[in-house]
């Protein structure tokens, strides 16, 4: 083969080559940009279809829906379960072209979305505005963002997000929420705390979840308690324990509060007499607990400790948005208690001698309501609304007083 003939064939694969590169690439950016064929049908991009789409009319599609979602959203960060920050929809930018060369047949993605530049510290802004109402402000932005930026790129309405599960260090920036203490109790319970805690109870009361008193302390029993004996407290003892947490969280937004109280009157312990209205009543042979749900998604804390002659309650964890009072608890209304007299020649195994009956004495009845007072507040301080919530009213029977005397005394004037 001459010279010019080796060139020529060198020439002419090396050009088929080159036309078949060319080819190549030619198809894979057409096959890239879809232009000669269309989206697998289960393909999507956020909630739109571009199944069985060119390129161009998923771009179109893609970009329509995307102004109406804009048009139509409702986003808002809630916190504590009923505070709103609504967040603008104008505040996003939508890269569709962009979006358009990651799609892949048969997948789903979201459309690329993020902040238009001049808001680029939006959140943060949004949460300083607020934080006076908030009463907390160290949250993790950075995830909030992703997890908004995901849900707006999936083109989501509404989007709620709670703001309560991006709350950092709580550890550290917890506060008292409210504290009480209680006296007159048994004091069998005070060596108890201080043999199997240390001195100190600590309860957590989990975000987004019920609280039962007897499942805590059944499982604060299992960790220090070896043998058969399978709690640490009897029923009047734990019944102790709720009636200080139930004060506690009067003075937060928990809910869906079940509580019992003692209905024989002559049963009542002293320390609920002298201050009604926060009793809980455990009975574990009957199944009565006391229990309730804190709808937050942040947990608080329950410590208690002996303080003197009393037990010690108090609840830590994030302050809350509004300011609760609890009302009601000095203004009782009492019932007057009946005398029974009852003709006896012995009681309770002692001689009834005549002129000398037995006068047991009597205690009123009390009826007392317990309500939270909520006040709510806007942005600058002032007050928005005021409302109050009846949480309890709590009936006691009055004990009547008895006499128990001898017959022979039947006809005196002042049995």
């Amino acid at each position: 083969m001459t010279r010019q003939k080796k060139i020529a064939v060198f020439v002419g694969g090396l050009t088929v080559v080159l036309i078949g590169v060319l080819i190549g690439i030619i198809i894979f950016l057409l096959r890239s940009t879809n232009r000669l064929t269309t989206y697998r049908m289960d393909t999507q991009v956020a909630n739109v279809h571009v199944g069985g789409l060119y390129v161009n009319q998923a771009r179109e599609q893609i970009t329509k829906e995307a102004l109406k979602w804009r048009d139509e959203a409702d986003i808002q960060l809630i916190y504590q379960l009923d505070y709103r920050i609504p967040i603008d929809n104008m505040v996003f930018s939508f890269d569709v072209n962009g979006t358009i060369q990651k799609i892949r047949d048969g997948e789903t993605i979201p459309i690329d979305v993020s902040f238009q530049p001049q808001y680029q510290d939006y959140l943060a802004k949004l949460i300083e505005e607020h934080a006076h109402i908030l009463k907390y402000s160290d949250f993790d932005l950075q995830q909030l963002e992703n997890d908004l930026l995901h849900q707006v790129g999936m083109l989501k309405s509404p989007i709620w997000i709670e703001l309560g599960h991006y709350v950092l260090n709580l550890d550290i920036n917890k506060k008292e929420i409210a504290t009480t203490t209680l006296y007159g109790i048994d004091d069998k319970i005070f060596p108890l705390i201080e043999e199997y805690f240390d001195g100190r109870i600590e309860m957590t009361i989990q975000p987004n979840a019920y609280f039962h008193l007897t499942d805590v302390m059944k499982e604060l029993a299992k960790e220090r308690l070896t043998g058969e004996k399978a709690s640490i407290f009897n029923d009047e003892q734990l019944s102790v324990l709720g009636t200080g947490i139930y004060e506690l969280i009067l003075y937060t937004n928990f809910m869906n509060i079940q509580r019992s109280i003692t209905e024989d009157p002559f049963a009542l312990p002293n320390y609920i007499y002298n201050r009604p209205g926060f009793e809980v009543r455990i009975d574990t042979n009957k199944g009565i607990d006391f229990s309730f749900y804190n709808p937050n998604a942040t947990p608080y804390t329950v410590i208690i400790t002996q303080s003197g002659a009393g037990l010690k309650f108090i609840l830590t964890g994030a302050p809350f948005i509004h300011t609760i009072e609890v009302i009601g608890a000095d203004d009782v209304q009492l019932i007057d208690y009946p005398t029974i007299t009852i003709e006896r020649t012995e009681y309770l195994g002692k001689e009834i001698k005549p002129g000398q009956p037995i006068r047991i004495n009597g205690k009123e009845g009390k009826v007392v309501k317990i309500s939270r007072k909520i006040t709510s507040f806007n942005t600058d301080g002032s007050v928005k609304e005021v409302k109050v919530l009846v949480m309890n009213e709590d009936h006691y029977l009055p004990r009547p007083q008895l006499i128990i005397y001898h017959p022979d005394d039947r006809n005196m004037l002042n049995v």
